[in-house]
């Protein structure tokens, strides 16, 4: 099916002229020629309401259209046929200066002012129109909204100085006793000091063997073209006229089927290793020594090591009761050993805090 040209329609800037044929360059009301500001539209938003309107052009028409985008003339501002070397509306003969309806269109939805030079001194109007500021409330609303909540998301990681009132200092301070121990132990390896030995082959994993088949039913649905339609669609040809452009589209429904599968079967087979059960001799944990007191000096509890014991590792926790100036609950703040120090009960201290943590004292 052959390509058919539509009218297409302007509106004249000057006298707001809704319209206006795409074949007419000049505004049969007011006379002013088509100018930068000129974008083509269609009145039909369907094939159903082209034909009904008989928007088509004639076979006459169609010739002289569909060939390129109309030239802007940068003397006077005057649309002309792509077929015009010389412009209508002044005499000037087209050269490399002079853009095309699409140039021009490309650089208006670019945010640029099109043609900053104009040979020929244009109206105070027109000069008003291109200098327009394009700035959008709704983009200021927008970026406002996503500064906001980047500064607030930072905000949380950024230490802050606080004030605290320190009512109480808190330690606690542990040993771990360990105990030189025989002990019970099983594994797939054997140590080189195991005592006691015995063995036994058990199940160390299972691999998955396949087995058999089994013939199974399933129903699925398949998309088949079940025909065709004819869709359109229309470019702009930049003369005041569209192209109708024709596309046989597939139509499709879906079809549920059933088929027979073989579905495989497997079944987990044991594998077999030797493992080892003895007693050996292990430093095991087997008491602590505790001690923790608050507003006094810390210090590690006596340890009596009985035979086979051993001190194992000692810790050390430290930590404050404190309200933040001006608040009345109090809440318990694990410190370093460092600022514990250097902290005193019922007293006043300044500390950089940081997702409810206390970061450093501040001097």
């Amino acid at each position: 099916m052959a390509d058919k040209i539509v009218m297409g329609y302007w509106d004249c800037p000057y006298c707001d002229a809704k319209g206006i044929q795409g074949t007419l360059r000049e505004c049969p009301k007011c006379g002013k020629p088509r100018g930068n500001d000129t974008k083509f539209y269609m009145k039909s938003q369907s094939h159903e309401e082209v034909v009904k309107n008989q928007e088509y052009l004639s076979e006459e028409q169609a010739q002289k259209k569909g060939r390129g985008g109309d030239w802007l003339c940068s003397y006077c501002g005057s649309y002309n046929s792509i077929t015009e070397k010389i412009c209508k509306g002044c005499g000037h003969e087209r050269d490399n200066e002079d853009k095309t309806y699409f140039e021009v269109k490309k650089e208006k939805e670019a945010g640029r002012v099109v043609q900053p030079e104009m040979r020929a001194e244009r109206s105070a109007r027109e000069l008003q129109r291109l200098v327009q500021p394009r700035f959008k409330l709704s983009h200021l609303l927008i970026g406002m909204g996503a500064l906001f909540f980047l500064l607030f998301f930072i905000s949380l990681f950024i230490p802050k100085t606080k004030t605290l009132i320190i009512s109480e200092k808190l330690w606690d301070y542990n040993i771990d006793i360990e105990k030189y121990q025989r002990v019970s132990e099983s594994d797939w390896n054997l140590p080189s000091d195991a005592e006691d030995v015995t063995s036994r082959q058990e199940i160390h994993h299972y691999n998955q063997v396949l087995d058999h088949y089994e013939t199974k039913t399933r129903t699925y649905t398949e998309r088949v073209q079940s025909g065709s339609h004819v869709e359109y669609s229309y470019s702009d040809n930049g003369d005041g006229t569209f192209t109708e452009h024709s596309h046989t589209v597939p139509d499709y429904e879906y079809v549920t089927k059933t088929e027979e599968y073989e579905d495989p079967v497997y079944v987990n087979v044991p594998v077999y290793k030797k493992k080892y059960y003895y007693k050996v001799w292990r430093w095991k944990p087997f008491r602590d020594v505790s001690t923790s007191g608050k507003n006094s000096d810390p210090y590690f509890g006596e340890v009596k090591l009985d035979e086979k014991e051993r001190e194992g590792e000692k810790t050390k926790k430290y930590s404050i009761k404190a309200r933040l100036k001006k608040k009345k609950d109090e809440k318990t703040y694990t410190v370093s050993e460092e600022m514990w120090k250097k902290m005193r009960v019922d007293s006043e201290v300044k500390v950089k805090m940081q997702m409810g943590e206390i970061k450093e004292l501040v001097e």
